[in-house]
């Protein structure tokens, strides 16, 4: 076996691929969920910011498009506070 042709394994872990060990089943499982989240989130966003006006908007639009790819907060505070009514 080269190197980089599999998992890597550690002697800390009894034998177990780093990744699981690290991370767990149940972990990967909770790790995807809130990837898809986060995802989601930027994208309703990125969205709102794109066709709202600058006058439903608090602040300056190129400053909330930086905001919005600072995760996890970013597109919470947009969709929060960035939005006027």
């Amino acid at each position: 076996m080269s190197y980089g042709d599999g998992p890597r394994f550690d002697s800390r872990t009894n034998g177990f691929p780093v990744r699981d060990f690290v991370v767990g089943r149940t972990g990967w499982r909770w790790l995807v969920a809130l990837g898809a989240a986060e995802v989601a989130l930027t994208t309703a966003a990125a969205m709102d910011l794109c066709f709202r006006p600058a006058a439903g908007v608090r602040g300056r639009k190129g400053l909330w498009w930086l905001g919005i790819f600072v995760q996890p907060v970013g597109p919470i505070a947009y969709l929060v506070w960035g939005r006027r009514p």
